[in-house]
């Protein structure tokens, strides 16, 4: 399980029992963030899922994906479905990979994210889900992120979301009503 470890008004920060993923769950000017921190990508990898009511009609919005390794062995995000009262576009899963040898210590930065644009009645949100690992000096770190948006377009009072992070040992599952 996790346990949590700092809770301030807008922020939440959960460990597990082994004290190898950490979890961070925030709100900043109307939008949401969850963050979940590990060492290899077969930490973060595996089903993910989030669910809110992104523009608060009672009616949630699903969206599920996959995290893995790609052919490089970076991260990659597959699987994506969406299911929502609103409109939405899932855009192009977008991969990058660079290293940086400059100094003494070699440096290599991978990454995938993707975003998908909900729109209702003129209003829109981002989602964006994002993967990273990064490693130097034979040590490996990485992320998950999960962002939403403030709304555009009007005002919001806040969302009721569900989040759920598969780990490859673990299973984290919190809802956090009224964010924003």
């Amino acid at each position: 399980g996790y346990t949590p470890e700092k809770v301030r008004p807008n922020k939440v920060s959960f460990v597990n029992e082994q004290g190898t993923v950490k979890v961070k769950v925030s709100t900043k000017r109307g939008g949401e963030r969850i963050e979940a921190r590990a060492g290899s990508l077969t930490d973060i990898s595996g089903p993910g899922e989030w669910t809110g009511d992104v523009f608060d009609t009672g009616a949630p919005t699903n969206v599920k994906f996959s995290i893995g390794a790609g052919a490089d062995g970076g991260p990659d995000i597959t699987g994506i479905t969406v299911t929502s009262p609103a409109q939405f576009r899932v855009g192009e899963v977008k991969r990058s990979s660079e290293e940086d040898d400059d100094d003494d210590e070699d440096e290599i930065e991978q990454k995938a994210s993707v975003e998908i644009q909900f729109s209702l009645n003129g209003q829109s949100r981002t989602l964006k889900i994002s993967a990273k690992v990064e490693s130097e000096d034979g040590e490996t770190n990485s992320s998950l992120k999960i962002s939403l948006s403030r709304i555009r377009g009007g005002e919001h009072p806040g969302v009721d979301i569900r989040i759920v992070i598969e780990t490859s040992d673990n299973h984290f599952v919190s809802g956090f009503p009224g964010l924003g």
